[in-house]
């Protein structure tokens, strides 16, 4: 199947010569950021699945992460630039491009700012980037800053008032599902970078209530538990069949949002063993065709410690640089933790989602079938994606849906 920027730009080439080339632009500006997020959110995920264990859930926002590191890039030396952009999933092949590409990052944050809403589709992201006087800011980056439409203030770090006020403004910018980012700012407080996501759409094609019914899931290590498990035949759905592995790609009414969800059709599958189809998160090689889809309603909260992960995929080698952040603040040490809080809920009507992440940065001492059926019965990864700008606002690897409440309960 095409997807469907390319068939948008096959269109607009049709009634305007003119537009083929900017058509194409756009497309591979999309397609970079897509294969970026995807490989970001394969990666972050296997090495949190190693903290964490086999089998368990995480949910990360690729989009969220990438949007407050774009904005921290703004006052990158060199070597951290590079760092950034290799942790940010791009390739690394191609490091010349790295300005570009962090740029581009930096101009869909500031588009996102300006939010998408319609009667069956709200997206919000919102950057806050909270420097502490004693950080000495730097007025170039001030200005940068606040031209993405970040909000940008000097706050003592050290006061508490101030740390309430953060996690309010994360509570407010979440619809309160994610209340609260950090306890603390840094211990050296230098700055607080913020970003905050919320997103709620409703599907194209609607499950039945009445569909959903009890199943067994089955877990890594040979055990089964119940699910509330949703059912519906698709006349026409975006699929990819491939080997041991299944995906479906599921629109929302705003047709530039979907939910792709991958999982096995033999035995389940832990994290690590997603690896070789990442460029199925962003629709890579789907097809259409009929879709019996059986698929958990679940909710899932999380939270992460992000740091060590995000060394283990290059930012260490940006860290280690004395400037690594110089062109944000005079007195800075650099990067002393990356929070990440997501909340994730997919049912009958649709799927609302919340991601917040917080940067805290010290300052110094100084094949086609007619039809396919797809249970999704074993662990499965998903993405929840957006076509237009390329972003994967969370994706995540589901090894343990919520179990069915029993009447003890």
């Amino acid at each position: 199947m095409f997807r469907k920027s390319v068939a948008a730009a096959a269109t607009a080439a049709l009634l305007c010569g003119s537009a083929i080339a900017l058509g194409a632009a756009e497309h591979s500006e999309s397609d970079r950021v897509f294969a970026a997020q995807s490989r970001l959110s394969l990666q972050l995920i296997e090495q949190l699945a190693k903290e964490r264990g086999v089998g368990n859930n995480l949910v990360v926002s690729p989009a969220s992460l990438a949007a407050v590191l774009s904005l921290l890039d703004v006052g990158a030396d060199a070597p951290m630039r590079a760092a950034l952009y290799k942790t940010l999933g791009f390739d690394a092949e191609h490091p010349n491009a790295a300005a570009a590409d962090l740029e581009n990052l930096r101009t869909l944050v500031t588009k996102l700012g300006k939010g998408v809403e319609d009667k069956d589709t709200v997206l919000k992201l919102a950057n806050w980037i909270v420097f502490d006087p004693k950080s000495q800011p730097v007025e170039e980056a001030l200005r940068k800053l606040r031209a993405t439409g970040a909000r940008v203030t000097q706050d003592d770090l050290s006061d508490p008032a101030t740390i309430k006020a953060i996690n309010d403004w994360v509570s407010e910018k979440t619809k309160g599902l994610i209340p609260s980012i950090i306890d603390q700012g840094p211990k050296m407080p230098g700055i607080v970078a913020l970003d905050a996501l919320y997103f709620k759409a409703t599907w194209l094609d609607q499950f039945a209530k009445t569909a959903t019914h009890t199943e067994p899931f089955h877990l890594l290590g040979g055990t089964d538990f119940e699910v509330q498990m949703m059912a519906k035949l698709f006349a026409r759905a975006d699929y990819r069949q491939d080997g041991r592995f299944v995906a479906v790609d599921l629109p929302y009414k705003n047709s530039r949002f979907s939910f792709v969800v991958i999982t096995t059709n033999d035995k389940p599958a832990s994290a690590g063993e997603f690896s070789d189809v990442a460029s199925w998160l962003y629709g890579d090689g789907f097809a259409a065709g009929r879709v019996q889809l059986s698929l958990p309603r679940f909710t899932i909260e999380d939270k992460n410690e992000m740091l060590d992960a995000l060394d283990k995929l290059g930012l260490k080698e940006g860290r280690s640089s004395p400037m690594a952040l110089g062109g944000l603040a005079i007195n800075l040490a650099g990067i002393s933790a990356i929070t990440q809080k997501t909340y994730l809920r997919v049912d009958e009507e649709g799927s609302e989602a919340a991601a917040a992440t917080a940067v805290s940065i010290e300052r110094s001492a100084m094949v086609r079938r007619d039809l396919v059926e797809m249970k999704v019965d074993k662990p499965f990864m998903f993405a929840l994606r957006d076509s237009e700008t390329g972003l994967i606002l969370m994706s995540g690897y589901v090894g343990r849906p919520a179990p069915v409440k029993t009447a003890a309960q």
